[in-house]
């Protein structure tokens, strides 16, 4: 008992002794919080473009956008009618700021000089255009007008306008010239062939994408024995889309199980990861859940068309679409280099 007592009263005078020392080192300023920073003057950082998507454009896109952005600067400018000392108070706001240069002052009579000189700082962007004039013309107590708002989001639009274009314009570029490979191919019975030529056109209206290349079974290997055709369509096409029925679970699978090789062609493209080409699209209801589907396809992520076809305004799987084809172009493109 006096063994655990004694221990028990080590223990507290030790505790008590740290307690004391901390007190005392706080006491004389060693574990005081540094409370300075409050007084301290917080340098503001340039702010840098967002969108890095102008960076990558061609020269003649870049060009387009500095001659919209000019147009647009001179409305904004003539609309507001700003004084040159309202221009010399943003000027000096924005110096020290440092969103300028004290080189870039002397040049700046209008309101157009100053919002094309962010523009080639890169702070003013597609993104953020109206954002920015706003928080400038407010630091020195100015606002945007009606007219003025208008014009910037006129600008904004035709800007995006002229980077998608640029953007789709360089994807068929890089896109033909590196492979010639077309997207998709489908897989069907012979009695759904409507319903598969539906479906693809279906994809040309709901997909965002372009200049998507999509061919049925019956476009491959015309002539050509079952598996022939299905061998060049599998070397031809970054996606097998597979449509999926009750019809082709008993009639066209069973041919593809046996004569087209399809079991080996999965058990290749799971051992080679690449199963992400093979992509299921059921198109009866549950037909993935039922018996009558094998394993071989039950078992693989699908598309859920039979969504779709209950009702049109659930076009989900259109998007999913879209972005398959995004990231299957990526990876073609990637392991062809």
């Amino acid at each position: 008992m006096s063994r655990e007592i004694t221990t028990a009263t080590a223990v507290g005078i030790g505790i008590l002794g740290l307690g004391l020392f901390g007190y005392k080192m706080y006491t004389n300023g060693s574990l005081r919080p540094n409370l300075s920073f409050r007084k301290q003057k917080i340098k503001p950082t340039t702010l840098q473009r967002r969108d890095k998507r102008i960076d990558k454009v061609g020269n003649e896109t870049r060009d387009k956008i500095q001659m919209a952005e000019t147009q647009c600067f001179k409305g904004v400018n003539n609309t507001l009618k700003l004084s040159i000392s309202d221009i010399q108070k943003i000027a000096s706001n924005l110096l020290a700021q440092r969103r300028i240069s004290e080189e870039d002052v002397s040049d700046m009579n209008t309101l157009t000089d100053v919002l094309m000189k962010l523009s080639n700082n890169h702070i003013l962007a597609p993104i953020n255009y109206q954002e920015v004039v706003t928080s400038v013309l407010h630091d020195v107590g100015l606002e945007l007008n009606e007219k003025a708002e208008e014009l910037l989001q006129l600008l904004r639009n035709t800007v995006l306008d002229h980077l998608e274009t640029d953007i789709q314009n360089a994807r068929m570029q890089a896109w033909e010239s590196k492979s010639k490979k077309i997207d998709i191919y489908i897989l069907y019975s012979q009695e759904d062939y409507t319903e598969a030529e539906k479906f693809r056109d279906n994809i040309y209206q709901h997909v965002n994408t372009r200049d998507i290349k999509i061919v049925l079974m019956d476009d491959v290997g015309i002539g050509q024995t079952t598996f022939d055709s299905f061998d060049e369509a599998m070397k031809s096409s970054i996606y097998t889309f597979v449509f999926v029925t009750e019809m082709f679970c008993r009639d066209t699978m069973k041919i593809f199980l046996s004569q087209a090789g399809l079991v080996n062609y999965l058990q290749k493209l799971r051992s080679s990861e690449k199963l992400w080409r093979f992509v299921p699209v059921w198109v009866d209801p549950g037909i993935n859940e039922r018996e009558l589907c094998p394993n071989e396809l039950s078992l693989i992520q699908g598309l859920r068309y039979d969504r779709f076809l209950e009702n049109k305004e659930h076009a989900r799987c259109f998007e999913h679409i879209d972005k398959l084809i995004r990231i299957g172009r990526r990876r073609e493109m990637e392991e062809s280099d």
